[in-house]
């Protein structure tokens, strides 16, 4: 770990990766503290060092099952950093955790209307589906509605298999 830390020097991008390493691990306590120096090391004002912190801080709730607490970090990310689909997933998720599943699926919905090249990710389309199976009986219509989207905006070669069609 510390031979990790010592190569990613003061970047804040490496040590938040190293972090999340840690915390795919499942050391909870020790990403925290990779977290914290980050934190520490933030420059004031940057926007995406800002979310990046706050995407941190909501990783660290999600691990922890504080999933309130893990959506409002999620949400301050995505409000340092609107067009970030990795943001908009986790907050997605986050909210689902917190038994609220119609904002998730409504969250969802909105950043791929407004920002569709950017958060068309078959992770992203994935989550989406799944949550149209735990919302609907009839999700087979909302996930083909989805299927169709995707194959008008994504690229040649997009995986439409993530909206989980049967």
């Amino acid at each position: 770990l510390d031979g990790c830390l010592a190569r990613a020097g003061r970047s804040p991008e490496l040590l938040s990766a190293v972090g999340l390493v840690i915390l795919q691990m499942g050391d909870v306590r020790a990403a925290e503290k990779v977290f914290m120096e980050v934190e520490m090391g933030a420059a004031e004002g940057n926007a995406a060092i800002r979310a990046l912190c706050c995407r941190n801080k909501g990783l660290v709730h999600f691990a922890n099952q504080q999933f309130n607490e893990a959506a409002a970090q999620f949400e301050a990310a995505r409000a340092a950093r609107p067009g970030d689909p990795v943001t908009s997933n986790n907050l997605a998720v986050a909210q689902m955790y917190a038994c609220g599943l119609v904002g998730a699926v409504q969250g969802l919905e909105t950043r791929l209307q407004e920002s569709p090249q950017a958060h068309l990710r078959e992770e992203l389309l994935l989550n989406l589906a799944s949550m149209y199976e735990l919302a609907s009986g009839n999700s087979q219509e909302s996930k083909r509605a989805l299927s169709r989207w995707a194959l008008g905006l994504g690229p040649d070669d997009f995986d439409v298999s993530c909206t989980r069609l049967q």
